[in-house]
């Protein structure tokens, strides 16, 4: 299937989620990399490494690890709801 094609025979409402929810999910994974781009590190665990660590102040670093955190988790959360949407497609 073309992406093109793939809203033909979903309902209105039904890809009006799926686009918004798309978009959310880009928006938090861009959010959570730049935060992570910020540090040179590629996940949380490097971040709070480094400030156990003392390679990083702990403030803001530590401010921006629970953030990214969060923006992951509501990341996954997003992701599961995407599931069960395309499941409806």
């Amino acid at each position: 299937m073309s992406y093109q094609n793939f809203f033909r025979d979903v309902d209105t409402p039904l890809a009006d989620e799926i686009d918004g929810l798309s978009k959310l999910m880009y928006q938090l994974r861009e959010s959570r990399r730049e935060i992570l781009t910020r540090y040179a590190v590629d996940s949380e665990e490097a971040l709070l490494d480094a400030i156990h660590g003392a390679r990083l102040a702990e403030h803001p670093a530590y401010d921006d690890y629970l953030s990214a955190r969060q923006l992951q988790q509501q990341f996954l959360a997003v992701r599961d709801e995407m599931t069960l949407s395309l499941e409806k497609a």
